[in-house]
């Protein structure tokens, strides 16, 4: 499963809502009292680990939902140009920090897009 805190641990709300609308034709109802904090985190700050783990779950999802047969764009996009055009930008600005958090963030999308099964 995409849960926080497994091997794939990240994406768990997009795998949520999407499984909801595959069965639904409407989100539902929306309470606008609902605030939902999530840490944005500056490349400096965030751990290694927890970059390559937000990614395999977002690798795994984009695999288990078959988004890159459904939408290969959403694929080419997220699991080719912008990763590798990350590394390439960081390698020429000599942005050591980001480059290691784009390089960790491109291995765990392709570590969770290629070892994700779909049999669950």
């Amino acid at each position: 499963y995409i849960i926080q805190g497994t091997f794939f641990g990240a994406s768990e709300e997009s795998d949520l809502i999407y499984r909801y609308m595959e069965k639904n034709d409407e989100i539902g109802i929306i309470d606008l009292r609902i605030i939902i904090f999530h840490k944005v985190y500056d490349y400096d700050e965030i751990s290694l680990a927890k970059v390559k783990s937000y990614a395999r779950g977002q690798g795994a999802w984009i695999k288990k939902e078959n988004r890159y047969i459904k939408e290969p764009k959403i694929f080419i996009e997220k699991l080719i140009i912008r990763p590798l055009l990350g590394v390439i930008l960081s390698l020429l600005l000599f942005q050591k920090t980001i480059l290691l958090y784009r390089i960790n963030r491109a291995f765990g999308l392709y570590t969770g897009f290629f070892l994700y099964k779909n049999n669950v």
